[in-house]
């Protein structure tokens, strides 16, 4: 994640401060922006795997884990296929020729995190007990599992028709 964050520091540093008004640099991703999916998948799928493993110590359920398991690994493929992709064609302008890869990374992404969250919180909302504490953890896990909601927004925006007018 830290290194996450470095590369993009350094790509918006570039683009801001170093070539500020070239316009040939903008229209073009570097090897640092290229790092940015790749980063993202590894980091996205390495958080999605730990909790693949928690529904199964919670649910000692290996199917809805390989369920995860297999999503997850589409999502971390996906974000490999489009860094590899961005370095072929590194014009913003011809992202559009790479649409499927990054359809694959986000929907298997968004996949994982829905069965991750759904289990979680159908799992959390039967055990509740005597401890307000408890209970309270248990609430705010369940107003917070709304991570899919970001990956789905990203995968509708990300893939709709507007998207070609920008």
């Amino acid at each position: 994640d830290t290194a996450n964050t470095l590369f993009d520091f350094i790509y918006v540093y570039q683009t801001l401060i170093n070539h500020f008004g070239d316009v040939a640099w903008l229209v073009q991703v570097d090897w640092v922006g290229d790092m940015d999916p790749i980063m993202t998948g590894i980091i996205g799928g390495a958080v999605q795997l730990f909790f693949a493993w928690r529904v199964y110590v919670l649910l000692k359920n290996i199917y809805l884990v390989a369920i995860i398991a297999i999503c997850s690994l589409a999502g971390i493929l996906g974000s490999v296929g489009t860094t590899i992709a961005i370095r072929i064609v590194p014009e913003f302008a011809n992202f559009w020729k790479f649409e499927a890869i990054v359809i694959v990374w986000l929907a298997g992404a968004a996949c994982a995190d829905v069965i991750i969250a759904a289990s979680l919180v159908l799992y959390l909302r039967n055990k509740r007990n005597e401890f307000s504490a408890t209970n309270d953890a248990i609430d705010r896990i369940i107003r917070g599992a709304t991570t899919f909601a970001f990956h789905l927004i990203d995968q509708i925006v990300g893939c709709s028709p507007v998207m070609e007018f920008i």
